[in-house]
Formats: structure tokens, sequence, C-alpha cells
């Protein structure tokens, strides 16, 4: 029986809705469905995100090129602006420099004078605490502090010569007026190591150094003969080590650049000594004793003669017969000097002597790189030891 509400209850749910509340029919297709129609519509969904991706990328780019056209333009006209600027600096400039007057110019030199003077005074300060600690060294130190002392004053006075923290006069005159010298050749005695005696050697041939340029340390080598170091390198010319004979040949030479220590070292028998040197030491050796015999023997025939007398002519007979050209060229002059018929001293002015060593050492410098190298015999008796 039907309900008494007089509606159909079997019918659908929409259908049994009042008419204003039942949903409106789907619009009839414009196309047949076809059992295809679900991949094309697939298909055209990704189209259509395809083409707003492109579009959008589209977007972004054009973008991106007017802000670089504006960047490139911008930074243009920054750069325009600064090498503007850069103008106006440089004329302002010059007419800050154009502005300085001669009282500006005075004072900005007398500044830069007062800075030298202070760096002038820092560094002698320096220099007095270096030489005044070395010298409490070498008189009250152990045998190893003196060997270190000894040897930091030779590595200044090379660095002196090399990169001049000092001039080298400044520091071979501060030297010798501290009172140094004597120390440095107590070193010299028997009782002293063999490295202090190295050390020792190669400090006193670098203070006693003589500047042909000036006369203010013509006193120094002379200073470190009347110490006794005259007799020191003598007797140290027939040490049993290597580097004691070439450091005390070193140092003869440099001694009897003077007159007067060309008389104090054949007092103690350096001739001797040398001659043996250069014919029983190694290569640097024999070189150093063939400099100081030339200069031992300048312009003092009395040497000269007391050279040959102790084989001096035969130890270069052998040098040409068997030495290399070097050691040849190095000991030329001295065979000349010996072969001399003069008996009478050659008349000359302090002034043109130390010139003349001067160019005599200079010659046996340069030669000295080409005539060294091998190692040979030691002195004799000295063989094992």
């Amino acid at each position: 029986a039907a309900p008494a509400c007089g509606r159909n209850c079997a019918a659908p749910l929409h259908q049994a809705l009042p008419p204003h509340h039942r949903p409106k029919a789907a619009p009839q297709a414009f196309i047949t469905p076809t059992p295809e129609m679900p991949v094309l519509r697939r298909h055209s969904r990704w189209l259509t995100l395809l083409c707003s991706a492109a579009w959008l990328m589209t977007i972004i780019i054009m973008l991106e090129l007017s802000g670089v056209d504006a960047a490139v333009g911008v930074h243009g006209s920054i750069q325009a602006d600064m090498d503007g600027e850069d103008d106006n600096y440089g004329e302002y400039d010059d007419e800050a420099s154009d502005e300085l007057d001669e009282e500006e110019k005075l004072v900005l030199e007398q500044q830069h004078l007062e800075i030298a003077a202070q760096q002038e005074e820092h560094a002698e300060t320096m220099l007095k605490n270096f030489i005044a600690d070395a010298c409490a060294m070498l008189e009250h130190g152990s045998d190893g502090a003196k060997e270190r002392a000894a040897a930091s004053v030779a590595q200044m006075a090379k660095e002196t010569i090399v990169t001049q923290p000092f001039h080298p006069l400044t520091f071979r005159n501060a030297v010798v007026e501290a009172g140094m010298i004597p120390h440095l050749v107590k070193l010299l005695e028997a009782t002293s190591t063999t490295a202090a005696k190295a050390h020792a050697l190669g400090a006193l041939a670098l203070i006693a150094t003589d500047d042909p340029t000036t006369d203010s340390d013509n006193g120094n080598g002379l200073a470190v003969c009347v110490a006794g170091g005259a007799q020191g390198v003598a007797q140290l010319l027939a040490h049993a080590d290597e580097h004691v004979q070439v450091g005390a040949a070193d140092c003869a030479a440099i001694l009897a650049e003077i007159p007067q220590c060309q008389s104090m070292l054949t007092q103690h028998g350096a001739e001797e000594k040398l001659v043996l040197l250069a014919s029983f030491g190694n290569d640097l050796a024999r070189a150093r004793a063939i400099a100081a015999l030339e200069l031992l023997s300048l312009n003092n025939p009395a040497i000269r003669d007391s050279i040959n007398a102790v084989g001096g002519q035969k130890v270069l007979d052998g040098i040409f017969k068997y030495g290399n050209e070097a050691m040849r060229s190095a000991a030329a002059s001295l065979a000349q000097g010996l072969a001399s018929d003069d008996a009478v001293a050659i008349a000359v002015d302090a002034k043109a002597h130390a010139r003349q060593a001067h160019e005599t050492r200079m010659k046996h410098s340069r030669l000295l790189d080409q005539a060294t190298g091998v190692r040979r015999a030691v002195a004799p008796g000295a063989e094992g030891r």
C-alpha cells in the first residue's frame, strides 16, 4: 500500500526529492563518447600543464634579461661616476701638492731625519749590548760559551759585509774599542778548544781586514798583532786540525798586509810554517798559504830571502809542475817576487803599500774558488790525529 504521504519511496533518492531540490541533469556532450576518450582527456591535461610551464619560463627569462640590462646600465653609470671622481681626486692631489710651501717641505725632511736618527740610535744600542754580552762570555764563560761567543762575533762580522745590519767599519771599530781583541787572542792558546780556536781566527781575520777607502780602521790589524795575535796565528799554522790551519793562514794573510805585522809574524817563524802548509796542506790551505806568503814578502826583500831560505822556491816549482791551473795562477806573482835579485826594500809610502796589499788580496780572493775542492795530505807528523 502506498504510504500516507503519497511519495514513491521505492524511487531513487534524487527522484524522491522535491523538484527544486533535485540535481540538475548533466549537459549533453558535444562529442560522442568513445573508448579512447579517457586517454585523450589525460593527454590534454598534460599538454595544458606544459604550455603553462613554457609560458611561465618565457616570462621569467624576459624579467631576468631586463634585470641584466638594468644592472649593466647601473654598473656603467657607477663606473663612470667613479672614473670622474678619480679624475677629480687626481686634480685635488695636484692642487694639494702645488700648495705645499717650502716650510712644509722642510718640516717633512726634518721628520725623516729624526726617524733616521732614532733608528741609528737603536742600532747602536743593539750593537753595544751584543758586544758587551760577547765580551762577558769570552772572559767568564765556559768552554762551550766561549765557542758560541767567538762564533757569533765571526758571524756578525760576516753579516755586516753581506747584509750590513751595521756598517762593517762601524762593527770593527766598536769591537776594538770595547776591548774584545785580547779575549779573542786568548782563545788562540793551547788551553782552548779546537772549535774556539777556529772561530777566534775567523773573527780576528774579519776584524783586522782593512778598508782601503778610509784610514779610520788602519790600526785594527796592528792591534791584533800587538795583543799577541801574531804569535798565536804563527803557532796555529802547524795545528793538526785542517780547519784551524786554513783559519790561521787566512788570518796571517790579513795581518801580513801591515808592515809591522810582517816582522812580528816572521819573528815567530810564520814563513817556514806557511811553506810547509803550501806543500802538504789541502787545496784550501795551500791557496791561503800562498796568498799569505806573497803578502808577507810584499815590499820586503828580507822576508823574501827568508822564504827562499826555507824552501819557498822549491815548493813553487812543484806547484808549477803538478798543480792545477788555478793554483799555478795563484803562485805566479809570488814566484816572480822570489826570483827577483833586488836586495833593497822598495820605498813606498803607507797608502801605496795598502793599495798594493788590497789588490793582492782581491786577486787571491778571485782565484780561491778555482783552487779548492780536493782534500790533500795533512802536515807532516799529523797523520792519524
